[in-house]
């Protein structure tokens, strides 16, 4: 049977601001561009985070309950452990700080540009994560009854050397009136990135009977 890659929908990411202020540097500025865990997504100066970064200061030498209040403040903002410590070093500038990508993925959704203003709780970039990517086949109706969860099943991408072991995830319940199809999803691990959406391959199904169905 033959299908298609496609982004796993559960492993879609938002990028969301806890705190307003101004992009200074935009790195994912190109729409389907690859980013890698760790990679920088954008540089923000934001003026709460510069007056917790003063209040840090002031607090070292008066108060150690007041310190740790400034902290938890950098926590609650989902400030990452590596600009909590730039924070507390006082070495955060009118650059502000980088915020890296939290999973290796393609960029979909792009919603900032250089130098824009951002508001809190606002989404700002969306990722997929491609560790993971669904092919999707398209079963003709009269074969659904060789179809069963967990059925193994191989995947061959076009244009890859390799197959790819991987079973049954889901049988959707709807049927494509035009084409008698139903799809069904199998989930492949992607661990060095050979695999994109949109990628079109077969895929040979193991059914009870040690058969294999496929289209001719």
């Amino acid at each position: 049977f033959y299908g298609i890659t496609k982004i796993d929908e559960s492993s879609i990411v938002d990028i969301v601001s806890r705190f307003d202020g101004y992009i200074t540097n935009l790195n994912a500025n190109k729409t389907y561009m690859q980013i890698k865990k760790g990679e920088p997504l954008y540089s923000i100066y934001s003026q709460e985070i510069s007056a917790i970064q003063n209040e840090i200061q002031i607090a070292k030498e008066l108060n150690n309950n007041i310190f740790l209040s400034a902290i938890s403040k950098l926590d609650n903002l989902d400030i990452s452990k590596e600009n909590q410590k730039r924070i507390k070093e006082e070495k955060i500038s009118d650059k502000g700080i980088v915020i890296n990508s939290p999973v290796n993925g393609i960029l979909i959704q792009k919603n900032i540009n250089n130098k824009s203003f951002i508001k809190k709780d606002t989404t700002l970039l969306q990722l997929a994560d491609l560790n993971q990517i669904w092919f999707i086949a398209s079963i003709y109706q009269e074969d659904l009854v060789f179809i069963q969860k967990d059925n193994i099943a191989t995947v061959y991408i076009d244009g890859l050397n390799t197959s790819l072991n991987t079973k049954v995830d889901f049988i959707y319940p709807i049927v494509d009136e035009k084409t008698k199809t139903v799809n069904v999803r199998f989930i492949l691990y992607n661990k060095n990135l050979n695999l994109i959406p949109s990628m079109f391959g077969k895929v040979k199904i193991n059914i009870l009977k040690e058969q294999k169905l496929t289209l001719p």
